[in-house]
């Protein structure tokens, strides 16, 4: 794959199944041996992602930038969501706004 694919794929990502929340979209981006915590296969990876969007149900996130080196990956972006989530304790309703930086080192296939 090369850095224009990746770069597509990361994006699709952001866009489809985090911020469009379509898990099902997760099946074209994640090779069914793709292991992590919650299991194998694209659903392991959607997992983590639904349980953000029932903690935070107005979740969304902004890429501010991406740079794809090889099969590295590093995502800048920003999220945002109101304090609804039920965790808070102080409820303010202002909507929150952070900032994160993700590594991500992965093959294709």
């Amino acid at each position: 794959m090369d850095g224009a694919e990746r770069e597509r794929q990361v994006r699709r990502l952001v866009d489809e199944v985090w911020n469009a929340r379509n898990y099902d979209a997760a099946a074209d981006l994640y090779h069914e041996n793709y292991v992590n915590p919650f299991g194998t296969g694209p659903s392991a990876r959607a997992e983590p992602i639904r349980r953000y969007h029932q903690a935070f149900p107005d979740l969304h996130l902004e890429v501010e930038e991406l740079i794809v080196a090889g099969d590295a990956v590093v995502l800048r972006n920003q999220t945002g969501s109101s304090a609804s989530c039920p965790l808070r304790l102080d409820r303010t309703g202002r909507r929150e706004q952070r900032r994160s930086v993700k590594g991500v080192v992965g093959r294709a296939g």
